[in-house]
């Protein structure tokens, strides 16, 4: 006041905005500043021309094409295609060499679907006790040799128990590969690759029949469907073997837990397994007989393009 006596009272100054940070907090200011200069883009590493940029983790765990799928692609088309040609030529080889009735001819087939059936219910615990990888390799090993035995056979009986034997080999060789090759698929891409890994079942559809229904009415012609089959299984086999080799894959065995009683068949795949066997029953009926139909009918030629279209 004006003319008063009394000691005036100031009010305290807030200090200057410049000096908030530096007096109470020295270290805000500076860690702020290292943190957005870590962050501005021309602070970026430059890229070296010599060394191209590794593409990210996630990019190349979605690979699909590695060479051991490709190896047991191929060596999908090899199983298939002893399948479907001794499906399509056993029948009419049974019937030449050993004189067998059409009943009987017809089980030749049904003897292999009966091994390789009860070969895939037991692939299940085989892998679970020897391991992914071992089960695959010897399964293999196992499916080539008896390839091998066709010529030798020396009677119908010994041809149905091999055709049980061999069966079984291709059951537990197709089953092992299947999952093998799958395991290493990518999950975003395990549509495609399945679809990839199964078109080779569907290559052998087309050119195992194609091949041994032509090579039946050349002389010499079902030795030689034979020969192919042997050839075919080398070739496998050693697919097989050099993509383990590129790739291994560690074996464990399953723990206790897992190798114990595990149910044979799953209520929910039933109605789908249904329809899928009402389906082969038909086509392995059609494959069997095609060749002494058509040459009953003498269609030998469209016989050979039927599993092709």
């Amino acid at each position: 006041m004006a003319g008063g006596t009394g000691t005036d009272k100031t009010l305290p100054q807030p200090e200057p905005p410049s000096q908030i940070g530096s007096t109470h907090e020295p270290h805000l200011n500076s860690t702020c500043s290292e943190h957005t200069a870590q962050q501005l883009p021309f602070d970026r590493p430059r890229l070296d021309p010599a060394r191209p940029p590794r593409l990210s983790p996630v990019i190349e765990q979605a690979r699909l094409w590695t060479p051991r799928f490709v190896l047991l692609c191929l060596a999908n088309i090899c199983s298939s295609m002893i399948f479907y040609l001794l499906a399509a030529s056993m029948a009419t080889v049974s019937v030449r060499w050993y004189d067998a009735s059409m009943t009987w001819a017809g089980a030749t087939t049904g003897f292999y679907f009966l091994g390789a059936v009860i070969a895939r219910l037991l692939a299940g615990p085989l892998v679970a006790r020897l391991g992914l990888h071992r089960t695959m390799v010897l399964s293999w090993l196992y499916f080539a040799a008896a390839s091998a035995f066709y010529l030798l056979v020396p009677n119908l009986f010994w041809l149905l128990v091999l055709r049980l034997l061999h069966g079984a080999g291709f059951g537990l060789a197709a089953t092992a590969m299947t999952s093998a090759a799958l395991s290493g698929v990518p999950a975003s891409r395990r549509g495609e690759g399945t679809g990839w890994f199964t078109s080779g079942m569907a290559l052998g559809t087309g050119l195992g029949p194609l091949i041994a229904l032509n090579l039946l009415w050349v002389d010499g012609g079902d030795r030689i469907i034979l020969w192919l089959t042997m050839a075919a299984a080398l070739i496998g086999v050693t697919l097989v073997l050099v993509a383990t080799h590129l790739e291994p894959v560690t074996d464990e065995p399953a723990p206790a837990s897992l190798t114990g009683r595990v149910p044979l068949i799953d209520r929910n795949a039933v109605p789908i397994a249904t329809v899928a066997m009402l389906v082969a029953v038909s086509f392995s009926v059609a494959l069997t007989f095609l060749n002494d139909f058509s040459a009953e009918a003498s269609l030998q030629a469209a016989a050979a393009l039927f599993f092709l279209v």
